[in-house]
């Protein structure tokens, strides 16, 4: 019995020995384990920053090249934005000059109508005033003529009867008188009383269409000289007359011509 305790005291205290003797061991172990462990992980992070500054030099490489190219371009982009804009302002502009094209050409045709009836209108007129040009100088000559042919003609009938009543020392001045109203010249109309006074002188048949002509100087008897002044002063008569009465007045021109 005591032998059995003896062993089992011994057993216990060999089992605690091997367990005293194989802790140290595994705390070794487990340090050596960490220590492994520790270096690997040294190694990885040596990696890990060679890698890293390998990424980083790749990095920086890339970042110069490209910025690199992106000055290249800045010149390049400069040049194609200004052409863009240049572009585009000159499209607006064409449609800007299409717009004004098209409505110049929707116009076109109206102006020309206008045009056409302003030039009709303007012909017409052109062609009244070229008329009433055309008859001014007619107008001015009946009016001339209007005004010439006016005689008074209680005057010319008082003359007239005032030559017969008059003293024959005294029909010259009465003569004179009528020759002034009918505008004969002062030395045609003394060339005229100078012909023989007897007879008729030679400028009455001229007033009465007759023209100037020679009258026979031989005297004539009464009952010649009777007729004759009765003749002549029918005539004479008629022809006043006929130089009172006003010539047609010239034609008045319409509404329209006077507003020309």
């Amino acid at each position: 019995m005591l032998l059995e305790e003896k062993l089992v005291s011994s057993s216990t205290t060999s089992h605690q020995a091997n367990v005293q003797i194989e802790s140290p061991q595994e705390q070794l172990r487990m340090e050596s384990q960490q220590r492994d462990e520790k270096a690997l992980q040294f190694l990885l992070s040596q990696e890990g920053g060679t890698q890293s500054a390998l990424s980083l030099s790749n990095l920086q490489t890339v970042q110069e090249h490209f910025q690199q190219e992106e000055k290249a371009m800045c010149p390049a982009a400069f040049k194609k934005e200004q052409k863009e804009k240049a572009e585009k302002v000159e499209g607006e502009a064409l449609l800007s000059l299409q717009d004004e094209a098209n409505v110049v050409s929707d116009s076109a045709p109206r102006q020309l109508d206008l045009k056409e009836e302003q030039t009709g209108e303007l012909t017409k007129q052109s062609e009244l005033l070229q008329e009433m040009l055309d008859d001014t100088p007619k107008k001015l000559m009946n009016m001339t003529s209007s005004t010439e042919g006016k005689v008074d003609k209680g005057l010319l009938r008082n003359l007239f009867i005032s030559h017969f009543r008059t003293p024959k020392s005294k029909r010259c001045e009465v003569l004179r008188v009528i020759g002034r109203i009918l505008d004969i010249e002062k030395g045609e109309m003394e060339h005229l009383l100078k012909e023989d006074y007897g007879g008729v002188t030679t400028w009455m048949p001229g007033w009465l269409g007759g023209g100037p002509k020679s009258v026979p100087s031989t005297p004539l008897i009464p009952s010649q000289q009777s007729v004759w002044k009765s003749s002549f002063s029918e005539h004479f008569v008629k022809f006043l007359e006929m130089e009172s009465h006003p010539a047609v007045p010239p034609p008045k021109l319409s509404a329209r011509a006077m507003e020309l």
